[in-house]
């Protein structure tokens, strides 16, 4: 990989062979001056030799490598975990040929992750630690496998050991080496062992990276070679006059630091990386898998937060503030997911807690128990790592509703969450949004595969003609309905397939299930009472059939309170499952007051009895949806079912009305609850104790002024009653001329008149 592009000049050699050339090429050059026609001769043959079957063999599509992360500072605890993923690994890939060409690639990533409310760990990485991690690297144990260390961190203590025993480096473009500590003679040795063993890094740059103290210089020499010397090194070839020009590196007063340039000027590390795509491609892998450490420092306490029902502002508000409040202890959230979505604006907030976790969380595990549909795959796609059910979906449509606008506005969001993750941009913007064309692209050379719309494959390109010409297109990925759990492991969508919440904890590295995070009880216990699809409706049922009796029973009662205490219920489960507010209530309430004013005050006239059953439909609707109007074919599934749980209900009032009007006059316990027709001639007394008809022509005196009504007396009866239209005056005679029921009419009265 020499030269100024070594990932352009060697893009069709594999790894393994390259490595081999160099060798070669490398042992030539130490033998003969290049200028030198047998040096010449013998170069030229090394490379024919080595490039001609490599030439003619195309890379192997399918060979990929395993990205496996590791934190800074590498504690015994995480140097414990690291020799343990490494170690199943290696028996993965069990019966590969010791011969080097066949090694699997294992890039051990370099990162800070961040610990409490700081931005950078506290302590560094022990000696012992990292030197029990670098020898494992050199150790025949794992002779089937061939280390590279991708320096994506500023590494100033032990960890560096890792470097100098790999077979290979890459260095991202804020990598950075220093050495930070004034070793003594054994930790030099040991640097220099390391070196030696790999021929990698040299003897004298290990020894200044080991200590501190060690000046280091990068000279060039009379016949023109370039090579690290060190302390007495340095100090014998200035006095024999061998340097030509010489690069301080290191000093008393300058301590060592090499940065992405200089690691690369110098060929330590074979190409500059920032994404873990740009090192696969590099390496002429179809992808790198992420193995990964779970970027959990100290002892692992985790809590549960469990996901179901609509994801609502008032909902989302009230997990936020759960998280918040975790004690500082508590380092890991254990995602569980059910949840049809309802508002992305809400979903990308969660999704952003847990990509991005802040203090005291360091990882979100998430699990799909049953569905994460719309935005709620977005909150499940930001968890890494993430397991589905046997039996449950990731994407499709779901109650709230993504187009491309809304999808722009998260863009960034989205972009976070597949390079955190790892997992494809394409896929999940297809998952959010079922519009989008997605297909699978193969590269031609290396095999990577790659998921986009045809627009967006050679989006950004200098040149997007020739972009979409090193890409062959395959099948369409259909995201439309969702995906099944074997989908998305296929898609490395997920990180695998559980039948339990023991079996996602123990794949996680938790000793058990976490306990669910600090809330109240009765909010979960209402909240899992919500997700029953058939209690609303028991509840509505009962709740208008119990309005019903109370309808036909005299006063308030039982019945009453039972309807209450139905729809109170009923509005309580839907509030906390984020689908009902304030307008619901109110629609619903007016609604039974109109259709109560319909049957008692104003019967007959239809306005009021139409509009409460509108009123009531719309309010019980709106109140098992997140969304007004349906605009995807889950939704309109949502509204249809949310109609008959309405007319259902509906459907309770008017049979139970009837029936109980029907049956509970002859049932004894529910007799006392109706109210009983009157036999005839009961009705006919009480119907006569307000018939004035025996006061008609008869002749009394006004007690009040009538104009026109006021009262008088008739004997012993004093009445209320109306004048024909002319004003009386108290005292004057009046005669009844008329007889309404217990409307009296009267006119005045002079003695003598008929």
């Amino acid at each position: 990989g020499t030269g100024p592009d070594p990932a352009k000049t060697m893009k069709f050699l594999t790894p393994n062979r390259s490595g081999s050339l160099l060798k070669s090429i490398r042992q030539v050059a130490e033998n003969f001056r290049f200028g030198s026609p047998v040096g010449m001769i013998l170069v030229a043959f090394c490379f024919l030799a080595f490039m001609s079957p490599v030439l003619g063999q195309p890379p192997d599509e399918t060979k990929t490598g395993t990205l496996l992360e590791i934190p800074l500072p590498l504690t015994d605890e995480k140097a414990n975990q690291v020799l343990a993923q490494i170690a199943s690994v290696a028996e993965k890939n069990q019966g590969v040929s010791e011969g080097g060409k066949k090694r699997s690639v294992v890039v051990l990533r370099i990162r800070y992750i961040p610990d409490q409310e700081k931005k950078q760990l506290p302590g560094k990485t022990r000696f012992e630690d990292g030197l029990r991690v670098a020898r494992s690297l050199v150790d025949d144990t794992f002779r089937q496998l061939r280390f590279v260390v991708w320096i994506d961190a500023h590494v100033d203590d032990h960890a560096a050991l890792l470097l100098v025993a790999a077979d290979q480096i890459l260095v991202s473009t804020n990598g950075r080496l220093s050495s930070s500590d004034h070793g003594d003679e054994l930790t030099r040795l040991s640097y220099q062992s390391l070196a030696k063993r790999r021929g990698l890094v040299p003897d004298d740059l290990a020894a200044s990276i080991a200590d501190l103290g060690i000046e280091l210089a990068l000279v060039t020499l009379a016949d023109g070679q370039r090579v690290f010397a060190s302390g007495e090194s340095l100090k014998s070839k200035r006095a024999s006059g061998e340097i030509v020009n010489e690069e301080i590196w290191a000093s008393s007063a300058q301590p060592l630091l090499i940065d992405a340039d200089r690691f690369r000027s110098s060929q330590i590390a074979s190409a500059i990386v920032d994404t873990p795509e740009q090192a696969a491609d590099f390496l002429d892998l179809a992808s790198l898998k992420s193995l990964g450490s779970d970027g959990v420092l100290g002892q692992t306490k985790a809590v549960r937060l469990d996901i179901t029902g609509s994801i609502a502002p008032n909902r989302v508000r009230r997990w936020l503030s759960n998280l918040s409040a975790l004690d500082k202890s508590t380092n890991q959230c254990f995602v569980t997911i059910d949840s049809s979505g309802g508002n992305l604006n809400s979903a990308a907030s969660m999704a952003a807690t847990f990509v991005d976790p802040q203090p005291p969380l360091q990882k979100s595990i998430g699990v799909v128990v049953g569905t994460a549909r719309g935005d709620a795959a977005l909150v499940a796609l930001a968890c890494k790592p993430l397991y589905l059910h046997s039996e449950a979906t990731l994407g499709g449509s779901g109650e709230g509703f993504i187009d491309a606008k809304s999808l722009e506005s998260n863009r960034e969001l989205i972009e976070l969450i597949s390079k955190r993750t790892g997992r494809s941009i394409g896929l999940v913007r297809g998952l959010l949004d079922q519009t989008r064309e997605v297909y699978r692209y193969t590269e031609k050379r290396s095999g990577r595969v790659a998921y986009a719309t045809p627009d967006e494959l050679a989006q950004g390109a200098e040149n997007e003609a020739a972009e979409k010409e090193k890409w062959e297109r395959g099948d369409r990925i259909d995201l439309s309905s969702g995906l099944s759990a074997a989908q998305a492991l296929e898609l490395g969508l997920i990180d695998g397939i559980v039948k339990s919440l023991e079996e996602a904890a123990e794949k996680s590295g938790l000793a058990e299930v976490p306990s669910t995070i600090n809330d109240r009880a009765l909010v979960r216990w209402v909240e899992r009472l919500g997700s029953n699809a058939w209690l609303p409706f028991f509840l509505l049922m009962i709740g208008f059939s119990a309005l019903s009796a109370e309808m036909n029973s005299p006063g308030l009662g039982v019945p009453g309170f039972v309807a209450l205490l139905c729809f109170g219920i009923f509005f309580w489960i839907k509030f906390l499952s984020g689908t009902a507010e304030w307008f619901e209530l109110v629609a619903l309430t007016l609604g039974l007051i109109c259709i109560g004013v319909e049957l008692f005050v104003l019967p007959g006239t239809g306005i009021f009895g139409i509009g409460g059953l509108i009123l009531t439909v719309i309010g019980i609707v709106l109140m098992s949806q997140t969304f007004v109007l349906p605009q995807n074919e889950f939704q309109l599934s949502v509204v249809a079912r949310s109609v008959w749980l309405a007319l259902g209900g509906l459907l309770a009032l008017v049979v139970g009305f009837v029936g109980f009007r029907m049956l509970m006059p002859h049932v004894p316990l529910f007799r006392s609850l109706v109210m009983d027709e009157q036999p005839h001639e009961l009705r006919e007394y009480s119907e006569r104790l307000g018939n004035y008809d025996h006061l008609m022509g008869q002749v009394g005196v006004a007690s009040t002024p009538l104009r026109p009504a006021g009262k008088a007396m008739f004997g012993n009866e004093l009445l209320s009653v109306v004048s024909d239209g002319s004003m009386i005056e108290r005292g004057v005679s009046v005669r009844v001329i008329e007889v309404h029921s217990t409307r009296v009419v009267v006119e005045p009265f002079e003695s003598g008149k008929a």
